[in-house]
């Protein structure tokens, strides 16, 4: 029997669905296919329900029922929050303002449970409620995100720069949290019709972004109003331009990113704006709370579970191409069983997914790699930032290692050259990028010597960069191979202390295998991985505000930890530091340590008061 080239191009894409792991799954709007989630719930307990079958379903595409292809119910494993502790949560900031905190670790797409974002609309919104949006997003912060749990806080004055925001680490969030104080330059002679325009273009902005995200996302809207319009002809009396509604955009966006849309109203002005919205995302809108932490809670509730429902759509509803703009298709989802309610998305624009994706240039997939939450490692590299401290600057020492397999040489042993291009950028607590940074090629030129230390210890990069104030940073770092055109990236956490209030600081620790030349991509002198017995020797320099302190009181000890718990530490030492304050340390890697990842703390220690740390720093440590 002959099966047609449609039929087959179904039947390969439905094979692949079925073979993808669902927690990796991306929603999609083709010709062939079209793949919706939809979230079903028991009227009577309030509870998502997970035994339907595709027969239980009618799906109708602008009033006619389709075929449906494929029906699964998809757990997100989300398990109950732990109960209220009587005690105060613990607050990753609450330690001295001058001492860092522990840095997260790493992103991995497997290890991520939830991907949250919380946008806020401050340009809709009072002052007055954002400062209990900003109580509320706090306690948030502190009771609700759990591990595993990738969260962003966003404000649409702020646009969005990138996905830079995206962090499991509570010290960055609720750092975002206080950048929530609107700018009065940012509503200076702004009319309604411009801030709902500026609101709908960020929201549209970061949907786009957040398309290549695995699984199903939640994008949560507070603010005082939500009226989304769009771009549309001037006004002929005025010669203004006009707007529209942009509700359609961001629903077939939202439908396209895997994303549910929920809203907070947090004046109870939303009308039927809000709630309209949300409902043709598959979402809900929680009206006029000033609650903002219990408001999230209910919505956390809802991502208990979704079906994943596909059915093909007919050949006239997918536009092979763009002639003038493409028609609004009205989707409803409906259960045949009584007593339950179905949410999902309401519709979508009748153009694949094919026809709105261009083949992207260079520029494009570098700039997302930078962008991305996730690491790529088909160059395998990793990243290590400390500050400096300058007297009226601020500045973050950036080092990068990248294994020397991953980078093709070419030429005769005794001359060969490779070549990378390198990003490097600092990001802030809202994702903005600080000016500056690295955009360029590296050669590196080697002969049989240095190609055989490339293979062994790997290649080093440093660079300083220059960032406008104190606080939380992440420098973000990809790589790409000339030659073969593979990329890898990776990244860095580092806190920057005011020069303001009393107290020790530490400047970022620099070990000996960090110690590159400044700009210039070479093969490293001595291994960055160290193994049991071996010593790893550091230096920093030691910084403080006021009269200067008695230095001989000092003591150094180094602590280890792994996954977040101290696991070893050393015997207290004397403090050495030379003129200009730079002190040196050293740790022999103890035996009984497992290969992989771990956090160097070096603290400094007070001996007259009984070995308590007075300042401290933290750096990486590999051990194989």
């Amino acid at each position: 029997m002959r099966i047609s080239l449609r039929r087959a191009l179904l039947f390969a894409a439905l094979s692949a669905v079925t073979a993808l792991a669902w927690q990796d799954y991306r929603l999609r709007v083709t010709g062939e296919l079209v793949e919706i989630d939809a979230t079903v719930i028991d009227d009577h307990g309030g509870y998502p329900v997970s035994y339907l079958k595709a027969s239980d379903f009618r799906i109708l595409l602008d009033g006619q029922p389709q075929e449906i292809k494929h029906c699964k119910f998809v757990s997100t494993n989300d398990v109950p929050p732990p109960p209220p502790s009587p005690d105060p949560p613990d607050d990753p900031l609450s330690a001295p303002a001058w001492q860092p905190v522990i840095p997260p670790p790493p992103i991995q797409p497997e290890h991520v449970n939830r991907i949250i974002v919380l946008f806020v609309g401050d340009l809709l919104t009072s002052s007055e409620s954002l400062t209990a949006i900003g109580d509320g997003l706090r306690k948030f912060v502190l009771e609700q995100v759990r591990p595993g749990d990738l969260v962003a806080i966003l404000r649409s004055s702020a646009g969005m720069g990138a996905l830079q925001d995206f962090t499991t680490d509570k010290g960055m969030l609720l750092a975002a949290v206080d950048q929530l104080r609107l700018p009065a330059t940012a509503l200076a002679g702004m009319t309604a019709d411009r801030a709902s325009l500026e609101t709908t273009a960020a929201l549209l902005q970061l949907l786009r972004r957040m398309t290549g995200l695995p699984g199903r996302k939640s994008v949560v809207l507070i603010s005082d109003s939500l009226r989304l319009t769009t771009p549309d002809e001037p006004d002929p009396s005025t010669g203004q331009p006009g707007v529209r509604d942009g509700t359609p955009t961001v629903v077939d966006q939202s439908l396209r990113a895997g994303v549910v849309l929920y809203a907070i109203d947090t004046h109870g002005t939303f009308s039927g704006d809000g709630a309209s919205l949300t409902a043709r995302t598959g979402g809900f809108t929680v009206a006029q709370s000033n609650r903002i932490d219990a408001a999230l809670a209910r919505v956390m509730a809802d991502r208990r579970g979704y079906y994943l429902l596909q059915f093909q759509p007919s050949a006239d509803a997918m536009q092979p191409k763009i002639a003038g703009p493409p028609e609004f298709h009205q989707l409803k989802v409906e259960t045949l069983r009584p007593g339950l309610t179905v949410r999902s998305h309401s519709g979508f624009f009748g153009i694949g997914d094919e026809y709105h994706n261009s083949t992207p240039t260079m520029a494009a997939i570098l700039s997302k790699a930078m962008e991305s939450p996730f690491p790529l490692s088909d160059i395998h590299l990793d990243a290590e930032a400390s500050y400096l401290a300058g007297k009226n600057s601020y500045l973050i020492r950036a080092t990068v290692y990248i294994d020397g397999h991953d980078v093709a040489f070419t030429g005769p042993p005794a001359h060969m050259t490779g070549s990378v291009h390198l990003f490097v950028r600092a990001f802030n607590a809202n994702g903005e990028a600080s000016a500056g940074g690295i955009d360029d090629t590296r050669r590196i030129d080697v002969d049989e010597s240095d190609y055989r230390r490339t293979l062994n210890y790997g290649l080093v990069y440093t660079t300083v960069l220059t960032v406008p104030k104190p606080g939380p940073y992440r420098v973000r770092v990809v790589c790409r191979d000339d030659g073969t055109g593979k990329i890898g990236t990776g990244s860095d956490f580092v806190a920057i202390p005011s020069t303001k209030g009393a107290g020790l600081r530490l400047s970022g620790i620099v070990f000996q295998h960090d110690l590159g030349i400044e700009n210039q991509l070479v093969p490293a002198s001595v291994p960055g991985v160290y193994s049991i017995g071996q010593t790893a020797r550091f230096s920093f320099q030691i910084s403080w505000n006021g009269a200067r302190p008695n230095l001989d009181r000092l003591e150094i000890r180094t602590r280890l930890y792994r996954g977040g718990a101290e696991v070893w530490h050393s015997i207290s030492a004397p403090v050495a530091a030379d003129p200009a304050n730079f002190a040196g340390g050293s740790l022999r890697v103890p035996a009984g340590l497992d290969p992989g990842d771990y956090l160097l703390r070096v603290d400094l220690e007070d001996k007259y008061t009984h070995g308590l740390p007075v300042a401290w720093q933290w750096a990486k440590l590999r051990v194989r």
